[in-house]
Order: C-alpha cells, then sequence, then structure tokens
C-alpha cells in the first residue's frame, strides 16, 4: 500500500529534523567549536527529500489506482478513462517511448522505435498503462506533483 511506503520513509525526513534540531540547541558537543555548524543546509535537505517523498506517494497512489483499472470487473479500458487522462496517458507513454535519452543514457533507435511500436500497441488495445505516464525523471516539485494530480482527476491542485 501506498500509505505504509510512505509513513516509513518520512522516518529520513525526521531523523535530518531531529539532527538539526539538535544543532540548533547549540548541543554541548559542538560547544568546542570556533564555527558552529548552522542547520540551515540540513533543513534544505529535509525539504528537498520530504518533496521527494510526497512526489513518490503521488506517482505510487497514481499507479496503484490505474493498476485498480487493470483488474477491474467488468474489465475497463484506456477509452473509459477521461478524455484528458487519456490523452495525458497517451502522450506521456508515446514521448517517453521515443525520447533520444532515458535518464541521462542515450537510447539507441531500434530501442526507441520498438518502444514506440509497444506503446502504439498497447493504446490501440485499450491497455491502460501506467508505467511512463507517471514517470517524472526530474526533481521534485509542485509542478510535477501538479501533472501527477490531473491524473486523478484534480485539474488545478495549487488554487
Amino acid at each position: 500500500m501506498p500509505t505504509q511506503k510512505f509513513s516509513s520513509q518520512l522516518d529520513d525526513v525526521e531523523e535530518l529534523l531531529n539532527l538539526a534540531e539538535s544543532i540548533t540547541l547549540r548541543h554541548p558537543a559542538f560547544s568546542y567549536l570556533p564555527d558552529r555548524p548552522t542547520p540551515s543546509p540540513i533543513l534544505a535537505g529535509a525539504v528537498v527529500l520530504l518533496c521527494a517523498r510526497f512526489e513518490e506517494f503521488i506517482k505510487d497512489v497514481v499507479a496503484y489506482a490505474l493498476e485498480q483499472h487493470g483488474e477491474a470487473n467488468p474489465t475497463l479500458t484506456l477509452w473509459d478513462l477521461p478524455e484528458q487522462v487519456q490523452i495525458h496517458l497517451i502522450s506521456k507513454n508515446m514521448t517517453a517511448a521515443l525520447q533520444p535519452r532515458r535518464f541521462g543514457k542515450v537510447r539507441e533507435s531500434s530501442e526507441r522505435i520498438r518502444d514506440g511500436l509497444t506503446a502504439a500497441k498497447e493504446m490501440i488495445a485499450g491497455r491502460i498503462s501506467a508505467g511512463n505516464a507517471i514517470e517524472t525523471g526530474g526533481n521534485p516539485g509542485p509542478d510535477t506533483v501538479s501533472e501527477l494530480m490531473k491524473l486523478t482527476g484534480v485539474d488545478k491542485p495549487w488554487p
């Protein structure tokens, strides 16, 4: 379940925040240092880690929801989803399949063509493929989370 994974991942953030708090309280172990450490970089790291964990949670929830569509009885197809979600899934899957670079690695033309044909066949068959549709491959941030939220039907999560 996505919520259990998210809860356990927040422990990393809590550890960073506890470290920042111990520095802020000027723990006696730091008192002899001429240039005492500042908690600012640790707090910034905690914020970035929290954003990354939240983005991963949103991805997991969206993937889980789309997988549940695939296991529905009667079976749901891509064409049963709202039009905006259909367009998003098709666009993201084709873009990912045809990318010349993926996660910093150069992809051969033959690999891109093969992946593009596979994605097209999946779409024609009406299969709901969440894999590439929710792969952000970038730094976490509000725009990324907003794009992921569109898959759940929330058009503008940051009004």
